[in-house]
Order: C-alpha cells, then sequence, then structure tokens
C-alpha cells in the first residue's frame, strides 16, 4: 500500500513540474507585436479623441452660455429689474472697449439696479463663470459686450449673436448662438 501512495506522489510532482514548464510567460517577439499593435490603435485613436475633446469643450462652453442666459432673462422676469451679462476678464467688473466682445475670459450676470450697466457695490451678482479653456474664438457681435434683459424679458438692444469655435479646427466647427430681441437663444 505504502509503494502505490509513493508512486502517485511522484506523479502528482511530474505532472505539475511539467505544467510549469509549459506556462513560463510571453517570449519577445510575442511582446514586441503587441506594443506594436498597440502603438498603432493609439495612433488612429488620438486624432478623433482631440476633435472629440474639442468638440466636448465648445458644447460645454455653449451649454454654460446659454443656461446663464436663460437664468439672466428668467432673474429679470422674476425680479422685474434690468439683468446684465457682460463679458470679463478679471471677474469683478465689465470688460473695457478692447476686449469687451470676447467671453473666452468669462462673465458676469448681475441685476443693474441703478441702470448705468456697470456691476457696482451694491447690485446682486446672478452669476459669476471664470475663463474657459479650449475655445479659440467666442466673439459677440456686441460691440459693449453686454447683453441686457429688460423687467419684461426683451433684450434692451436688438439681436446678438455669439460665435463658438474651438481651438485647432477649422472654422466649419463654428457654432454661433443668436439671442432674438424676445430674449431667446437658439444655435445657428
Amino acid at each position: 500500500m505504502s509503494t502505490y501512495w509513493i508512486s502517485l506522489t511522484f506523479e502528482k510532482a511530474a505532472r505539475r513540474k511539467k505544467h510549469r514548464r509549459g506556462s513560463k510567460g510571453v517570449t519577445l517577439v510575442e511582446l514586441i507585436v503587441c506594443i506594436s499593435m498597440l502603438a498603432v490603435l493609439t495612433g488612429l485613436a488620438v486624432p478623433s479623441f482631440s476633435n472629440l475633446l474639442s468638440d466636448w469643450r465648445r458644447d460645454s462652453a455653449i451649454r454654460d452660455f446659454m443656461g446663464d442666459l436663460q437664468l439672466a432673462r428668467s432673474t429679470a422676469l422674476r425680479t422685474s429689474r434690468t439683468v446684465v451679462m457682460c463679458a470679463s476678464t478679471d471677474g469683478v467688473s465689465c470688460a473695457n472697449a478692447a476686449n469687451s466682445s470676447d467671453w473666452r475670459q468669462g462673465w458676469i450676470v448681475f441685476s443693474d439696479l441703478n441702470g448705468d450697466g456697470a456691476l457696482g457695490n451694491t447690485e446682486p451678482v446672478v452669476v459669476l463663470r471664470g475663463a474657459l479653456t479650449g475655445l479659440q474664438q467666442m466673439q459677440s457681435n456686441i460691440a459693449a459686450g453686454q447683453i441686457e434683459f429688460r423687467s419684461n424679458g426683451l433684450l434692451r438692444r436688438g439681436n446678438a449673436t455669439v460665435t463658438v469655435l474651438p481651438r485647432g479646427t477649422d472654422v466649419q466647427r463654428t457654432i454661433s448662438i443668436r439671442i432674438n430681441a424676445t430674449g431667446r437663444a437658439f444655435l445657428l
């Protein structure tokens, strides 16, 4: 009986040893083939991913801008006061005339209690939006860089258009936001 157990133990050990010999890992050739396939797939994916990322940044800026426009209009209707949305380079005041139509640096939405179109110390800020990244252009056709909503929700001055272009892309990827005289915004 004991020789049977001894031979059985040796057979198990031989099988384990044989099994270990077959699974030592990958060869250098297999590793090089896998790395080269990974490099080719990465090379194909990067350009489409960069376009996807730039479109995502453009769409995010558009969503933020249109959301803040709607909030400014609804605040004007709710409070029965003029609400101003202006481009801002410092986050404290509206932009000066040189950069007033560039919205990439951010914007401020505030209730204009005294009607002067400038943010005063006592005027409540509704939204303060910081600089947006990844945009080549976010320009408006408004010379003053201000969109003013009257207390009835209508724009103070005609129609406005803001053009958004992501960085590193062509002009065909441009989307424009049109704000009509009634204060409603839509995409072109």
